[in-house]
């Protein structure tokens, strides 16, 4: 990560250098670094060196310590909630800082019963699908707090870019030397902690463990907002996904009978609001996941730039701005690196960027920054992301499904690459894009146009990617090689296990076929 140590030594030396990191291209496996003179006076092309990075493990350890705290601390009701027979009432909410939650039931819905405790000392939950307004909902019970309660809060996040946005809503509705104020240990806290569902468990005890819970001071309302239909924390290793792979707002909504449905299919709204009016995504996108993810209960309410591509010229289906384009491209390795790409997809993708940018769709001129392009597979965005640098088109945002997380973009373009079958235990599927919560967040990243390229034959064998398949023909909305979806033979399944070999792909080949000219 940027300012992290790499330690190099030449073979021939016992000097030790410190390199510091400057820049990471995670797409093309690159790595850039800072080196001291000393170094650069020893340097030698061609020679060989021991180079050893050292990771900050100051996560880690703010991590234990937070674990350190919980008996401590008391935080037992926080991380284990329990039914309460009473519940304080909600606060009601007489002039809002932003008029739009006024036409919003649930949002005004869990501002107030957050500004109540109602749901103290368990956490409040704000469940909240893709574009439904999860931020705006904390912003706006945060900005009330301050404004009604007078009271402190803790807000955090578990990265910078989510922060940052948070601090930004809030300028407008508080004083700006009010925001980085801390509570008092004495007094009443609340804590927020927004897109919850990306932080692990022992990154949510650190805000907890800073209030230290002792028996004369008051348990802090905590309120958790994410989805847990999206995906949760990114953990590096098979050791520890069991036991971090699961945020604790996952963790709390799956286990919990506290914040499940009732017998009537509602939420108890003293510790939980579902978030269900979308201001995102074109209801045609939105359909699927709806379906699979959420109960059909999300509505479509976005202004009107999420129509604009109903008229695009190359839809297949006027006012169904969605396409599936079909190819039986060939999944490979490119050289010396263990990320997949597909050529024949990377080459139908440029090809969509051309046919959008510059081009007006209703009122609006497709910009570079309008369009994002997904993939599950570094060398995929990488190998594309090269041949739009060489058309000098820079600020289109290309990357993983984990990096378009909490995104979006008025256009999406998604590559899946995979070409080939894997078999555990008997059954057939295609590895990590057969993980359901991958499959919503790449799909709800559209706001008005929605095009995915992949091969129908290998997608069909994951149910939900099987479902959108489906769905896209039923609208006629099915572009590229012609196909039917059945269910495949054992014959047929295992012949697509063995569509591994092939040779590997290399830059100058790529941009050729592409006419760019010799790869860099």
């Amino acid at each position: 990560m940027f300012n992290d140590i790499v330690e190099v030594q030449a073979l021939t030396s016992p000097t030790k250098y410190n390199l510091v990191i400057t820049k990471v291209d995670l797409n093309l496996n690159i790595v850039n670094v800072k080196a001291p003179s000393g170094f650069m006076n020893i340097y030698q092309e061609g020679a060989e060196y021991i180079v050893k990075f050292k990771c900050s493990n100051w996560p880690i350890r703010v991590c234990h310590y937070a674990i350190s705290l919980l008996d401590e601390s008391k935080l037992s009701p926080l991380l284990n909630p329990t039914l309460r027979e009473v519940c304080k009432q909600p606060i009601p909410v007489l002039s809002w800082f932003n008029k739009n939650i006024e036409r919003n039931a649930e949002q005004m819905q869990a501002i107030q019963r957050i500004l109540g405790q109602t749901a103290c000392p368990s956490p409040y939950l704000v469940f909240g699908p893709p574009g439904t307004g999860k931020t705006a909902a904390i912003v706006e019970a945060i900005s009330q707090i301050s404004k009604i309660l007078k009271k402190k809060v803790l807000v955090c996040t578990p990265s910078n870019a989510a922060a940052d946005e948070i601090t930004k809503r809030l300028l407008p509705n508080i004083e700006e030397e009010l925001i980085c104020r801390l509570n008092s240990q004495s007094r009443d806290s609340y804590i927020f902690i927004d897109e919850a569902g990306q932080a692990t468990q022992p990154q949510i005890l650190i805000p907890l463990g800073l209030t230290r819970l002792y028996e004369d001071v008051k348990c802090p309302q905590l309120v958790l907002s994410g989805d847990p239909k999206q995906l949760g924390p990114v953990v590096k290793t098979k050791i520890g996904q069991h036991l971090l792979g699961e945020s604790m707002l996952e963790r709390i909504f799956n286990i919990s009978k506290l914040y499940q449905k009732d017998k009537d299919g509602k939420y108890n709204s003293n510790i939980l609001t579902k978030l269900v009016k979308n201001y995102r995504n074109h209801e045609t996108i939105l359909r699927v996941p709806n379906q699979l993810f959420y109960d059909n209960e999300l509505e479509s309410c976005g202004g009107k730039e999420i129509f604009r591509a109903e008229s695009w010229s190359k839809l297949p289906k006027k006012k169904f701005p969605i396409i599936f384009h079909a190819i039986h491209g060939i999944e490979k390795k490119l050289e010396g690196s263990t990320s997949a790409y597909n050529q024949l997809e990377a080459e139908i993708v440029v090809n969509y960027v051309i046919e959008l940018l510059g081009k007006k769709i209703s009122d609006h001129e497709i910009e570079e920054t309008d369009i994002g392009i997904v993939s599950p597979f570094k060398s995929q965005g990488g190998i594309i992301k090269k041949a739009l640098e060489k058309k000098g088109w820079n600020k289109i945002s290309v990357g993983t499904v984990e990096i378009f997380q909490g995104q979006e973009r008025d256009i999406i373009i998604v590559s899946t690459v995979r070409s080939v079958l894997f078999q555990n235990d008997g059954k057939f599927h295609i590895g990590f894009l057969s993980h359901e919560k991958r499959f919503n967040v790449t799909i709800t990243r559209a706001k008005s146009l929605l095009i995915v390229v992949g091969n129908p034959k290998v997608l069909q064998i994951s149910a939900c990617w099987r479902k959108f398949i489906e769905y896209c023909l039923e609208n006629e909305a099915c572009l590229g090689e012609k196909f039917t979806l059945s269910d495949l033979s054992q014959d047929e399944k295992l012949k697509m296990m063995e569509n591994k070999a092939g040779e590997s792909l290399t830059l100058e080949v790529f941009f050729k076929r592409l006419n760019l000219g010799k790869a860099d």
